[in-house]
């Protein structure tokens, strides 16, 4: 394209001058002062081109490449209220496969009360000692979500916290009901949707509500060919 570029340009100029050629291409008419200060020219502009300086390259984000909602509390670190980075913090310490007492801690105390649709409320201490139980028996055991938003001052919504895990570990033992062997069957549960409320940057109170059928521990025993009842 260059060497087109510079044929066209120099055949433009050509009809332009006066004068013979002669069998290089230059114009006899043109002095060599001309020729001298057009060489000038081209190293000055060459040497601007050099001094031009190169773009940076951008840096690319990888926010939000977690499967969808897998992984979502390493996209969304520290970003939002006070309240919503806790949330995401125990979702990390929950998916980090944190000791009991470490999930415990985010709560004001180990006796808060969670709800779930249809049920007596269980202790906060109950709740993590049964994720504990399932990260030992699901080895990939992990909640993934759509948002962590505080819909208002102390009240942090989880919105479509899907629980998924391979149960590929220790057996499985679900409240009175027989362990189940590792099976290798990937559950991915149904979604919920989680209120946390916050006071002086500790979970006071928690309810969780069922999107789908197949939730909780209890679902997790379901999927890997449980029976309830």
């Amino acid at each position: 394209m260059i060497v087109l570029k510079k044929f066209f340009t120099r055949q433009g100029l050509l009809k332009t001058k006066a004068g013979n050629l002669n069998d290089d291409g230059k114009d006899e008419d043109c002095s060599q002062d001309t020729n001298s200060h057009d060489n000038e020219s081209r190293k000055e502009k060459g040497k601007r081109r050099k001094r031009k300086p190169k773009a940076k390259p951008t840096r690319l984000s990888s926010e939000r490449t977690l499967n969808s909602s897998a992984s979502n509390e390493e996209t969304a670190q520290c970003s939002g209220t006070l309240n919503e980075q806790i949330i995401e913090k125990y979702v990390a310490a929950v998916n980090a496969h944190s000791p009991a007492d470490d999930l415990i801690a985010f709560y004001a105390s180990d006796k808060v009360q969670v709800k779930f649709d249809d049920m007596a409320p269980i202790t906060a201490r109950a709740l993590q000692t049964e994720i504990v139980s399932l990260t030992k028996s699901f080895k990939d055991f992990r909640f993934n979500y759509d948002s962590i938003k505080e819909v208002e001052p102390g009240k942090v919504m989880v919105e479509d916290l899907c629980v998924t895990g391979t149960h590929n570990g220790q057996p499985y033992k679900f409240a009175v009901y027989p362990p189940i062997t590792a099976t290798g069957k990937h559950v991915v549960l149904d979604p919920e949707r989680i209120w946390y409320t916050m006071k002086d940057g500790k979970i006071v109170h928690e309810v969780v509500t069922a999107l789908g059928l197949l939730t909780g521990p209890a679902g997790f025993y379901l999927a890997i060919g449980g029976k309830l009842g």
